[in-house]
């Protein structure tokens, strides 16, 4: 799993250095290998490649699925083939099951596999979310496109503060899901597991703000 335990005196600078550099590191490392990276590896391979550990704790990163979702534009996320994903889809409630269904038949591959997975992560046993999660391999968004596809003009550059503001958004908002979720399931997760990932969730914001408003004042 992702190195979260080291505590490491790091200044801002270190801080935003890190920030605005781990997106593309990752792209660097996943472009150097075209067949994916084995979720549960990734700290090894990309200390390997790097020749430097990922010190996600710097960020308030120390659940996994908050890292994910903070790559997840720039990945693409691959099962193995002999998972069994009737496993998980068979614990969806009939509606859930049919807004599957329907969803899925408009969707590309790529689309059909990202929603299949969040489906089955949202709505599996806590234990099968575990399990699910170490069997995720990650692969470039540019890798593996289906029939070839021609890949889009890039869009113009953001700024980074900006970028920060935007991810920033969507992990808010993905907490706000999960602990939702997690509310409706007590059953799966204990009180202090519920307590801690508040505390997580509100430490990671704590050290983005920050980070975004130094890197917005430093572009004026």
């Amino acid at each position: 799993m992702v190195d979260t335990t080291k505590n490491i005196d790091f200044d801002n600078n270190d801080q935003i250095r890190l920030l605005t550099n781990l997106r593309d590191d990752i792209r660097i490392l996943l472009h150097s290998h075209p067949k994916g990276i084995w979720f549960r590896m990734l700290p090894k391979v990309y200390c390997m490649h790097f020749n430097r550990d990922i010190h996600l704790d710097l960020f308030g990163i120390t659940n996994p699925f908050l890292f994910l979702d903070y790559i997840s534009d720039i990945i693409k996320f691959d099962l193995p083939d002999n998972l069994n994903e009737e496993d998980f889809i068979i614990e969806l409630n009939n509606d859930q099951k049919q807004m599957l269904q329907t969803s899925m038949q408009y969707m590309d591959l790529k689309l059909r596999r990202d929603f299949l997975f969040k489906m089955l992560l949202q709505n599996a046993s806590f234990e099968k979310r575990g399990s699910l999660l170490r069997e995720i391999c990650i692969i470039d968004e540019h890798l593996k496109c289906i029939n070839h596809e021609t890949e889009a003009s890039p869009s113009p550059k953001i700024p980074i503060h900006e970028k920060v503001a935007l991810r920033l958004q969507k992990i808010r908002s993905m907490i706000d899901f999960s602990l939702n979720y997690l509310l409706k399931t007590p059953s799966e997760i204990s009180d202090n597991e519920l307590i801690e990932l508040y505390d997580n969730s509100d430490e990671f914001i704590r050290n983005l703000i920050p980070l975004a408003q130094r890197l917005s004042a430093s572009t004026k």
